[in-house]
């Protein structure tokens, strides 16, 4: 039986349809995560408040012990040496307590911690006789923050003096607002997932069947019994496909047969029966079951739900990753190597390990199929991941990324190999979308929830957890997608090509001033800064990842305005160098003001000015390489060209680490990064203005 591969253009009724029922499941869900976030908060908010208080008492109870000690030794109050030091250690350790005093019998400051002995008398006073308040917190002020004071008797109350611990329910507030953020987080992902996962179950059930039992009718009232529908599932829609293919099979063996007889029958058969054997096939097409030709299932959405798990599994760790690395190296024996660039390292490595991976993933994949391909690269960065989590060494560490790295660029050429295998040029842009949206859709899901992952559980929870779901992404896989029966041979890329191109200023001065640099600011600031410098202004894990998250959802936010544009100007210079110079700007701008806004700026202002860039940068390829794609072609100079640029991603996590060795600093190593960027991009724009490329 001959095959042949359709892939239905036109909106069908099985599309439609896939719609309707993902915005209804998208109603329904969405108040079900409202509710959650609100029940949720409510009894958070409920039992945060009294599990501090009950802290703050234990604390107390720790301090009066061994005040209470100091003084049986015959200490007096006033002649404690230095403990205001020693109760700031508990300060330090606590960060929701705003102060711990030390008061005489009659509430009177000794020794305070936290504030001002001023501040501490002028806001006690305002409260109840301490003998009043043991046991019973109060709310007071001090100046604008509000306060719960707790007060605890030293030796029998009212002899000795008092404990007051005065919890800060501003950090009651912060750890509220924090909170709801993680739920708020949380309840997206989940949408964000239930949308892709609702996606492929219905695209693989039902849309894509639909649409094939459709095409097949549609052929069937042309009078072309012909087709058979191949690889029929098991569900309803299968024992439709499975009907269709019997009522075809028996109907045109009922026709052959009948043709056979009447050529037998020769001239024993009527006139008429003959002619109307002849109309009959002269009308209708029939072939039997041995002839005739399969409509194969090669659905493109097959690829997107396991391509969003394993980035979704990668991303997790990208909130915390450079101080996981940094704890790791603080831990081992090689102290030769400066902080900053053993938190490079790894980095750079697995990018490099990735790039190394991607030429002969391309030609693996042309060998032994996408499935083979995506299915050795899940399960090598699904057993990295977990081994990971169990790191006991800096070495160890490095190890494992570097084989994870490896499978991570084989699942991506497997993944980007199967869209342009299954795709021809009436539908590559659709099979394009499909991949980066599944990329895009994870880049904004992973660093928010392993961010909350990492900061309740710790960072080996998100790592096994990502362990998982390349394992569930494998399986994915291995039970969906089928080896492709034609895998074209793409020519190999040669060391030649690489130096012809270096030879073309034009090219040169896009790849240098712009590719490379874009992918360098992504590892350097994006994944190696971000992390670490979000930590020094006091953020938690997750609000790290909830800053890093918004580089995907400029991303998304801004692709399709950059395209539209792109579209319409056709001025490719200016959007490139455009966007060069916000990327950088937003990193500049913290020379003015270093805390998380700015911080939050630059992430911003990069994701917005790569995704204008990015997306006109291969619209100015054809433009400054023409005769070496009319040479070599233009998929090898797009292969030049997209493996060159990662050479950024490569050193970029070095740069930025020599430059925060250098300055002093992450403020200023951001604030050099940026400038470096913009400089790039300037002398990016200066040469083409005064050197146009052709069109």
């Amino acid at each position: 039986m001959s095959e042949i591969v359709e892939a239905p253009q036109s909106t069908t009724l099985g599309r439609r349809t896939a719609v309707r029922l993902l915005g209804l499941t998208a109603l329904i869900g969405l108040p079900q995560m409202l509710l959650l976030v609100y029940f949720a908060l409510g009894q958070f908010e409920n039992a945060l408040l009294p599990e501090l208080e009950r802290k703050a008492a234990v604390v107390g109870e720790v301090l009066r012990a061994q005040v209470d000690g100091a003084i049986d030794k015959g200490i007096a109050l006033p002649d404690l040496v230095e403990p205001e030091a020693f109760l700031k250690i508990y300060l330090n350790q606590y960060p929701e307590l705003r102060f711990i005093a030390l008061t005489d019998a009659t509430g009177k400051v000794i020794h305070v911690a936290g504030i001002a002995p001023e501040a501490a008398d002028e806001a006690l006073a305002e409260l109840p006789p301490p003998l009043t308040r043991v046991g019973h917190p109060t709310d007071a002020t001090v100046g604008e923050a509000a306060l719960t004071v707790s007060a605890l008797a030293l030796g029998q109350p009212g002899t000795r003096g008092y404990i007051e611990i005065a919890v800060d329910r501003a950090y009651v507030r912060g750890e509220i607002r924090d909170f709801t953020l993680d739920i708020v987080v949380i309840a997206v992902v989940m949408l964000i997932v239930a949308f892709e996962i609702l996606l492929f179950v219905v695209s693989v059930k039902i849309d894509h069947p639909l649409t094939l039992i459709g095409l097949m009718i549609e052929r069937m009232s042309r009078g072309d019994f012909g087709w058979f529908l191949a690889g029929t599932g098991r569900n309803e829609l299968g024992m439709i496909a499975r009907a269709l293919n019997r009522a075809v099979r028996n109907t045109s063996d009922m026709a052959v047969n009948l043709g056979q007889r009447v050529v037998r029958a020769g001239t024993a058969a009527s006139q008429d029966i003959r002619q109307s054997t002849l109309d009959l096939a002269e009308r209708w097409q029939f072939k039997s079951f041995s002839e005739g030709r399969r409509i194969r299932d090669v659905n493109l959405l097959l690829i997107r739900l396991p391509l969003f798990l394993f980035v979704f599994a990668e991303e997790l760790s990208r909130s915390f990753f450079p101080l996981y690395v940094r704890q790791l190296h603080a831990e081992s024996s090689i102290t030769w190597l400066d902080p900053s660039l053993a938190v490079s390292v790894p980095i750079s490595l697995f990018m490099l390990c990735t790039a190394i991976a991607t030429p002969p993933g391309g030609s693996w994949t042309d060998k032994f199929g996408s499935r083979r391909i995506f299915l050795i690269g899940a399960a090598l960065s699904s057993v990295c991941l977990v081994l990971t989590a169990f790191a006991g060494s800096y070495i160890e560490l490095l190890v494992w990324r570097g084989f994870g790295a490896i499978g991570y660029g084989l699942v991506f050429i497997a993944s980007q190999s199967f869209v342009l295998h299954n795709t021809g040029p009436e539908n590559r842009a659709k099979g394009i979308a499909i991949y980066v949206g599944a990329i895009t859709a994870a880049d904004i899901c992973g660093p928010a929830i392993g961010g909350v992952l990492s900061d309740r559980f710790g960072p080996s929870v998100s790592f096994l957890i990502g362990g998982g779901l390349v394992a569930i992404a494998a399986a994915l896989i291995w039970s969906q997608l089928r080896d492709e029966t034609e895998r074209p041979q793409r020519p190999p890329l040669k060391f030649t090509y690489f130096v012809e191109l270096a030879r073309n200023p034009g090219f040169m001065v896009l790849l240098l001033c712009m590719a490379v640099p874009a992918k360098l600011i992504l590892t350097g600031f994006l994944f190696y800064l971000v992390p670490q410098f979000s930590a020094e202004l006091g953020n938690n894990q997750a609000s790290t990842g909830r800053i890093i998250m918004l580089y995907g959802l400029m991303n998304l936010i801004g692709a399709p305005i950059a395209a539209f544009l792109a579209d319409r100007l056709k001025k490719e210079v200016l959007m490139i160098g455009l966007g060069g110079v916000l990327a950088g700007a937003g990193a500049a701008a913290l020379w003015f003001e270093v805390d998380t806004w700015m911080l939050i700026l630059a992430v911003i202002t990069l994701g917005l000015g790569q995704s204008i860039s990015i997306a006109s940068q291969l619209a100015l390829v054809p433009r400054v390489a023409p005769k070496e794609i009319e040479k070599i072609g233009m998929t090898t100079v797009v292969s030049v060209y997209r493996i060159s640029e990662r050479l950024g991603g490569v050193l970029g996590p070095f740069v930025v680490g020599a430059f925060v060795t250098s300055f002093g600093g992450s403020g200023s190593a951001t604030v050099a990064t940026g400038l470096l960027i913009i400089g790039l991009a300037s002398f990016f724009v200066l040469y083409f203005t005064l050197r146009p490329p052709k069109r």
